[in-house]
């Protein structure tokens, strides 16, 4: 598996080392010194993959003229003029970083890694990185090179170099010295390096698919004891190797002891690295992690024991199973204790929450607010807006607010704070990120501090909340569960009401859990779903199918209005993209550049001010070290701010220009956009960088005039949902083929979902409820007096809610009241004989009494199996209840009585009782068997089939709730239906097309009843080879016992059950009177008779024959099972009739001279031809390409079809066939003779 391994190293002429030998030994390349003349040939290293000379941006000419060298040029004339700079005895010529790279990525997807790696964090620190990929295997890695010495324009400058330098002045700490600054990486370095490569090969490994995560930080660091592994290195892997002894492996191998034996002793450990990587994981996951720190197979099975044993594992939920192959089609969820837990406390302290009811805002004062506002801003809130704001002014002490992009939140936030004051409350704010604390603080003029801000406060006693409080929480969608606890139990305690604004659709939190997506399912919540940020009516539209997570349906939108650009590749794309934006920035307009990528960010804003200095902006540029490396800044550039400042009041994502800089100070000032002036010193603050294009986080919570994307493979639906909807007029998306593949592709990588999940989402499943009753034992809470009133407290839920219902029925009666009462005067004569129905129900039942002697259909044993299907199904369902079990369970009835082999048989059954008992009274009758209410049934059967009905009865139930089930479905489904064909069989009826669908298929989908081992058995029994051993053996054994037909019978048996003659082998040489009455007896004498020699001898055969019947009895086994689940993986599927033109064309088959070349290469009849021959591939797969119609299984299958449908698909079968071979036959036929005309000709022309 992909392990994390980065060392940085120094080469230096202290330690005899040159870095034109280091980088012809890297790049196993012939390399000349040219300061001194040596030579370095090490061409023969093998495994050298890749090698690449990668220049900054910024680099001056003489480095750029480097890449117009060819092979290894580049790197020959950089580094000895490297080694001719740097003359001193101790010089530091280089640093290398030596990187592992993950074994699980093909070589040109590890090529990509160190791409993305160089360009993001070398090279925009004005490095040179010349590396080489090494792919050893087991052992891929990378060697990176990178020069000590800043580039000039006439070589290297000083390592250390003054910060601000000018060329009148340089900057100054306070006690006056100069404050240099060292050039390179160096220690400080290190951590920073580490872990910037840990976000790069994570965020590749995911786009490849893989669910692993690595991380940067030491075991100590993570809390897990522990020890770390040494780096063994190429020597010690070729001592290791030649059969030496190097300490660096006995090393390791003594660490992984070490670990495995700490696992060993606390299993635990596994679960607690678990848990800091993902809060809900899978039995392969917990795999995973016990194979890494286990050396044997034995030691593997007791960790994995023990964890499926450990009370720290929790299950969340059941594996999901097909109910009609029995095949897991999900997987069990698993959580830690820890994680269950905090994530159950969450949801405790949220029903706390809904449970106080004293935050009641009245109507006045709210259409007072609203008012205000209206005036102030100049427009009316939709009716959707109000009606948020009712919900959210309401009197329980939590809400939740699901506002899609640009719909409106801040605008119904200001309402709500007018309003909360005038009712004598303070209101405060909240947001994850500082952009956002000050977009609610703008918009809304609420009191608003980030997150974090707001926590650490809370642990320190100050800021706490007071009773009547109103705190919001806007972009609650980020907030991960642990923070979400601190939130809400502060609220909690403090009496105070919380307010969740969020999109969970929009970017996930960082840490695990979803809390804001659990608390809105949980407690329900109201939508902001008129989307007012985008003015066009199209753009609108698109955000909407954005918010529902119809991405696929929004790129198409997008599509179809021409807001795509396509290119060849990646600098073609940028280049338009640059175009675009020049365009809109020199008109003043206000536009963004987003994608996901940090290495794009870095290349789009270095293209985009290269776009302003052509048109004479960014002049006399400066110098400043940034921590994302050494930059140039001009007066008038775009910057982002990358870390929140709480002296200077920058946030992080906080957009600015620059309006000031003296370099001799290093004071620098900005202007925000919210035209706040902010002056700094980059000494103290240096963490921004250029802001003409941001990545999609950055954006979050922003709104711009036009947006350009550039998209990447990267990406996923909750960026591409961010970076979509942050427009207001314009929005345009670039993309490119080194990217995308093609436009599937595209779609593809851009609506993948990736929303985290909360441990309480699971909290109806039956594992949650018993997993919940442990965690309530282990704190001896949860008494029956908790459990009464937990009840009590759901009947009076209950209760409140037919109480409102009856409200509700109640003015039904009063409608239904007036309406009778108006119809009195035309209809006295019905209301008198709807008086006198008591005498009509006595005549109905007197009546009904006449059939009540009839004959009782007896069930067949096929439904009886049937409904034993829909019970486990149902019970499946309503134990795990999912939607995916429901639409299991749904498609499991339906199978069951309307497409199923046996589903005719369970309609005439159902058919014939319905008309005694609707499936509708059987369903309300309940499973269980009551007399009382179905005594009006009974009453319809002889007294000796009452008996049979109340045996059959939870059969009958099971199958009349199948059967409702799947009516209902259909009946809901007519008008969607009706309305989705509509426009589909107008067009069919327009065109002169007719198309063809069968009315039922040639083979329908089937289920077999015998099972998959009879099968192979069956089939194996039958092998000729297998046949030849068994009888080798009854010959053998014929000689050696007077019963030797119950012997061999015995051993046989035992070998078909179990596969193996094991523990009789031992036993029938040594004791083979145990088995039977042995012939192998002793003379007189005690001498062995002739008869004995020849049993023994014959014994041994038998035994080694018996022993490769058991192997060859195994494989076969092994063989035939494997292909009968693929088989009936595939009947599983059913095959289509042939269409009429199809058929048609077979039926000429049988006519005498019939050219059907000719035939086949008309339009329709190759049309036809290649239907025939992918019917014969269906039917070639399944039943084998070579007469299929005499095969077993196409027998099996024939067996379980009706005799004309049997009948039917066994002529298509060897029609298709006869045309198959007719057409290849006419075929050959007339190449041959075209070959002999063309011979013909050819000898003419000679003769001639």
């Amino acid at each position: 598996m992909a392990i994390y391994h980065l060392t940085l190293k120094n080469i230096s002429a202290g330690k005899g080392q040159s870095a034109v030998a280091a980088i012809a030994y890297r790049r196993g390349a012939v390399i000349v010194n040219e300061a001194t003349g040596e030579r370095k040939d090490f061409s023969r290293k093998p495994h050298i993959a890749h090698t690449e000379f990668v220049i900054p941006p910024n680099a001056p000419g003489w480095v750029k003229a480097l890449r117009a060298l060819p092979d290894h040029l580049p790197s020959q004339k950089f580094w000895s003029q490297v080694e001719h700079a740097n003359g001193r005895l101790n010089a530091h010529y280089a640093d290398e970083i030596e990187i592992a790279l993950p074994r699980e990525f093909a070589i040109k997807h590890n090529v990509e890694l160190v791409r993305a790696f160089v360009a993001e964090q070398l090279s925009t620190r004005g490095l040179v990185a010349d590396w080489a990929y090494h792919d050893i295997p087991d052992n891929p890695h990378v060697h990176i090179l990178v020069q000590t010495r800043p580039l000039t324009e006439t070589g290297f400058g000083p390592v250390a170099q003054p910060s601000g330098q000018d060329d009148d002045s340089v900057h100054r700490k306070a006690n006056g010295k100069i404050d240099y600054r060292r050039f390179g990486l160096g220690k400080f370095d290190l951590i920073p390096i580490r872990a910037a490569w840990a976000t790069v090969l994570n965020r590749h490994l995911a786009l490849q698919g893989l669910d692993i995560r690595m991380d940067h930080r030491s075991f100590k660091d993570q809390g897990l004891p522990l020890l770390p592994s040494d780096h063994i290195g190429v020597s010690a892997t070729a001592i290791d190797r030649l059969g030496g002894i190097s300490e660096r492996v006995a090393r390791n191998k003594a660490i992984a002891l070490i670990n495995e034996q700490r696992v060993l002793n606390n299993p635990e450990l596994i679960l607690e690295k678990l848990g800091q990587q993902q809060s809900v994981f899978s039995n392969r996951d917990i795999a995973g992690e016990v194979f890494r720190y286990t050396e044997s197979r034995e030691a593997y099975q007791q960790v994995k024991l023990r964890i499926g044993a450990s009370e720290k594992l929790i299950a969340i939920r059941a594996p999901i199973y097909d109910c009609a192959s029995n095949k897991e089609i999900q997987p069990a969820l698993y959580t830690t204790q820890s994680v269950f837990e905090t994530e159950y406390r969450l949801l405790d302290s949220v029903r706390k929450l809904a449970g106080k009811t004293t935050f009641y805002v009245p109507e006045k004062r709210l259409q007072q607010a609203q008012s205000a506002f209206e005036r102030q801003a100049g427009y009316s809130l939709s009716e959707q807006q109000k009606a948020v704001l009712r919900y959210v002014s309401g009197a329980r002490a939590i809400a939740a607010v699901v506002g899609f992009a640009g719909a409106g939140k801040s605008s119904v936030m200001h309402v709500i704070r007018q309003a909360y004051r005038a009712n004598g409350c303070q209101i405060f704010g909240a947001a994850l990120a500082g952009v956002a604390v000050d977009e609610l603080r703008r918009a809304s003029g609420i009191d608003s501090r980030t997150v974090c801000s707001w926590i650490v406060s809370w642990a320190k006693g100050k800021r706490l909340l007071k009773p009547g409080d109103v705190f919001i929480l806007d972009e609650a969608g980020m907030v991960s569960s642990q923070q979400m606890l601190a939130i809400t139990e502060q609220v909690r305690r403090a009496d105070a009401k919380l307010i969740l604004l969020g999109d969970h659709r929009q970017l996930q939190p960082i840490m695990s859990g979803a809390a804001f997506r659990g608390i809105a399912e949980e407690l329900g919540y109201r939508e902001l779903t008129g989307i007012r940020r985008q003015r066009r009516r199209q753009h609108r539209k698109a955000s909407l199918l954005l918010a529902t997570g119809k991405t696929n349906a929004a790129l198409a939108l997008y599509q179809r209005l021409g807001n795509f650009s396509y290119a060849a590749t990646k600098t073609l794309s940028q280049d338009a993209l640059i175009r675009d934006w020049t365009d809109c920035f020199r008109h003043g307009e206000d536009v963004l550049i987003l994608c996901h990528r940090n290495s794009d960010v870095d290349r789009l804003n270095a293209k985009a001010r290269e776009a302003l200095k052509a048109h004479g902006a960014l002049q006399n540029a400066f110098n400043v070290i940034t921590e994302k490396g050494s930059k140039f800044f001009a007066i008038g550039d775009r910057v982002v701010c990358l870390r929140s400042d709480w002296k200077t009041g920058l946030r992080n994502g906080t957009n600015a220009t620059i309006t000031a800089y003296q370099a001799a100070t290093g004071l620098m000032t900005i202007t925000t956009q919210q035209g706040t002036r902010v002056q700094f010193s980059v000494g103290h603050y240096n963490a921004f960088d250029h802001g003409y294009a941001q990545t999609i986080h950055k954006s979050q919570g922003k709104t711009v005039r036009h947006t350009l994307v550039y998209l990447s493979k990267s990406m996923d639906a909750q960026l591409t949902y961010v970076a979509l909807t942050r427009h207001r007029s314009g929005l345009h998306l670039y993309a490119d083929r080194e990217e995308f593949v093609d436009r599937a592709a595209l779609q593809q990588a851009l609506s993948r979902d990736r929303r985290k999940a909360v441990s309480f989402q699971h909290c109806h499943s039956q594992d949650y409820g018993d997993a919940l009753r442990g965690f309530m034992q282990r704190r001896n809470i949860g008494t029956e007096n908790d459990w009464r009133l937990a009840l009590q407290k759901i009947i009076t839920h209950w209760k409140n809610r037919l109480h409102l219902a009856g409200i509700r029925l109640k003015g039904v009666e009063e409608k239904l009241q007036a309406f009778i009462r108006r119809q009195q005067s035309c209809s006295t004569a019905q209301i008198a004989l709807d008086n006198h129905r008591p005498i009509q129900r006595e005549r109905r039942s007197s009546d009904a009494s006449a059939p009540s002697r009839q004959a009782y259909l007896p069930m067949p044993d096929r439904v009886r199996q049937v409904a034993a299907h829909i019970k486990q199904a149902i019970d499946h369902a309503d134990r795990v209840d999912t939607k995916t079990a429901q639409l299991s369970l749904w498609q499991t009835c339906r199978h069951a009585v309307s497409d199923g082999p046996q589903a005719q048989k369970v309609s005439c059954y159902l058919d014939a009782l319905g008309a005694l008992l609707l499936p509708s009274a059987a369903v309300a009758s309940g499973p269980c068997f009551d007399r009382c209410r179905l005594k009006s049934l009974l009453s319809c059967f002889h007294e000796r089939d009452r008996a049979q009905v109340e045996s059959d009865w939870p059969a009958i139930y099971y199958l009349s709730r199948a059967r409702l089930l799947v009516t209902q479905a259909e009946i809901a489904h007519v008008p969607v239906s009706q309305r989705a064909e509509r426009p589909l069989i107008e067009a069919c009826d327009a065109s002169t097309v007719q198309s063809h669908q069968a009315e039922r298929p040639l083979i329908p989908a089937l289920i077999f009843e015998e099972s998959v081992r009879d099968v192979a058995s069956r089939l194996t029994v039958q092998d000729a080879d297998l046949g030849e051993l068994e009888q080798l053996a009854r010959k053998n054994l014929a000689q050696c016992f007077r019963n030797p037909v119950a012997v061999a019978d015995l051993l046989i048996n035992h070998i078909r059950a179990r596969g193996t003659l094991a523990p009789h082998q031992q036993a029938l040489q040594r004791r083979p009177a145990d088995f039977g009455d042995h012939l192998a007896k002793t003379g007189i004498l005690g001498w062995p008779s002739r008869q004995r020699i020849v049993a023994q001898a014959s014994l041994r055969i038998s035994v080694s024959a018996l022993e490769n019947y058991a192997q060859r009895f195994t494989q076969l086994m092994q063989s035939f099972m494997a292909s009968e689940l693929e088989f009936r993986e595939k009947m599983r599927q059913p095959i289509a009739d042939l269409s009429p033109r199809a058929r048609d064309l077979l039926a000429r088959v049988e006519v005498e001279n019939q050219d059907l070349l000719a035939l086949v290469m008309t339009t329709k009849g190759a049309c036809a031809h290649r239907e025939a021959q992918a019917f014969l591939a269906q039917i070639g797969a399944r039943f084998g390409a070579c007469n299929p119609v005499d095969g077993e299984r196409f027998q099996r299958v024939a067996a379980m079809l009706e005799p004309q449908a049997a009948a039917r698909l066994a002529l298509r079968v060897k029609t298709a066939q006869s045309l198959h071979h007719l057409v290849a036959w006419q075929s050959r036929a007339e190449r041959l003779h075209e070959d002999h005309c063309q011979q013909t000709d050819a000898c003419q022309t000679i003769d001639l």
